[in-house]
């Protein structure tokens, strides 16, 4: 009975090690982005003062403060791990293309991916 008892608790333990594992966000980027998540939410117009942190999980286009040189920014692809920016104005043409560990910078403009998967993302726009 103690043999049966003990290989029960081991492997209750083993299985309760591995789940505590499974799913967890260490802060690297993992789990799914939700809305809820970005400080703005899905608010696009937020960003205008170039200073938010979005929810995207499509192509969206927003104006920004052209007084920073381009007057639209707009996210293009969201990849599995990265993602694809442009932003436009009178005569300017910028694009980026950034994961996690790299920001995206359009004319001192940053824009950091929070977190990415399964074609959604967070982003964070900084003012230069």
């Amino acid at each position: 009975m103690l043999r049966t008892t003990t290989t029960t608790t081991t492997a209750l333990l083993a299985a309760l090690i591995l789940a505590a594992g499974c799913g967890s966000d260490d802060g690297d980027g993992g789990g799914e982005p939700a809305p809820s998540l970005a400080a703005d939410g899905t608010d696009l117009r937020a960003c205008q003062d170039l200073s938010c942190e979005i929810y995207v999980s499509s192509p969206v286009t927003f104006p920004i403060d052209p007084k920073y040189g381009p007057d639209k920014m707009a996210v293009t692809k969201i990849g599995p791990d990265t993602v694809t920016i442009k932003a436009t104005g009178d005569g300017i043409e910028l694009g980026a293309t950034m994961d996690r560990k790299s920001p995206g910078v359009l004319n001192g403009i940053e824009v950091r991916v929070v977190k990415i998967t399964k074609g959604a993302a967070i982003l964070r726009v900084s003012p230069p």
